[in-house]
């Protein structure tokens, strides 16, 4: 599995716990992003980055992005055709999104979770596997449909 890491100067903190412990699992993690939780960089840059490659993997990858509150990063990475990311604030809300929406891009609100409360979240994020009943397969189908008309790829 890779993930795909980034954050801006908000979520660098979270960022750098989160990838300490994906790398204690074994998995293989590319950070990207701020380094700086002082700096004033822009998050759409850094979501767009991570957004990008998610939709270049075709399913082989994940994304989690960090920033203050998670909108404004969850906001960026859905204009990215083919990245479904979700802002979930605890367990149920990843796994549902995986589980239903096929999510590929977890947001993670660094003013809002704590590092223990963040590893629930990405633990539920990549332990789920997408439901694959008609029901979940025809909305999927809908929103890839909608895209295919009115979104330029990024591929």
């Amino acid at each position: 599995m890779v993930i795909h890491l980034s954050a801006d100067h908000g979520g660098v903190l979270l960022k750098k716990k989160i990838g300490a412990y994906l790398c204690s699992l074994g998995v293989v993690v590319k950070e990207s992003g701020s380094s700086d939780a002082l700096a004033e960089d822009d998050y759409p840059v850094f979501a767009f980055e991570v957004a990008q490659a998610i939709a270049r993997g075709r399913g082989q990858c994940f994304g989690i992005l960090a920033c203050r509150s998670g909108t404004g990063m969850a906001i960026a990475a859905a204009k990215v055709f083919g990245v479904r990311p979700v802002d979930a604030w605890n367990p149920t809300i990843a796994r549902l999104a995986r589980q239903k929406n096929d999510a590929n891009v977890l947001v993670l609100a660094s003013d809002f979770l704590t590092f223990p409360q963040a590893k629930k979240i990405v633990d539920a994020f990549l332990n789920t596997t997408r439901d694959s009943a008609p029901r979940h397969r025809r909305r999927l189908g809908q929103i890839r449909a909608y895209e295919k008309k009115h979104l330029i790829s990024s591929r």
